[in-house]
């Protein structure tokens, strides 16, 4: 199973979320925002995925994924978010410009985070095993 860096801020989804995961068989490491989870992937350094939310105090979803693609962080990547488009915010489309591999809207449903993580797991190990991930992380698209 794998071992997921869970990011988000409301306490409550992250727990319910992290306990769903667990049960599955994963490993699940929570922090509450981008800058949290940034230390955890320097300490932790092994995990296999990243499900981030979006819209966060301290470093939002966006900058997060940003900053670990610049630091060489080739984990996939799905933001979750229950806004996300055309805001004013952070938004989807500047955190896949950024390097995440998918995301999802809120609200949805534990069965469908357990399949995005499932599907990116899978997608990982494939990856891996053919010589698609030698460098670690994918290029960086950087906003003009």
């Amino acid at each position: 199973m794998a071992k997921v860096l869970l990011v988000d801020d409301d306490t409550v989804l992250r727990t319910t979320v992290a306990r769903f995961l667990e049960r599955l068989g994963h490993q699940v490491l929570q922090v509450s925002n981008g800058a949290e989870g940034l230390a955890a992937l320097r300490e932790a350094g092994n995990l296999d995925m990243v499900v981030t939310d979006l819209d966060m105090p301290v470093m939002d979803g966006e900058e997060f994924v940003h900053r670990l693609r610049l630091a060489g962080y080739g984990q996939p990547v799905a933001v979750l978010s229950g806004g996300g488009f055309e805001d004013g915010g952070p938004t989807f489309r500047g955190a896949m410009e950024r390097g995440a591999t998918t995301y999802l809207s809120k609200p949805c449903t534990l069965k469908r985070i357990a399949e995005v993580v499932d599907h990116l797991q899978h997608s990982r190990h494939t990856a891996y095993h053919n010589g698609w991930l030698t460098s670690g992380a994918p290029p960086v698209t950087r906003r003009k």
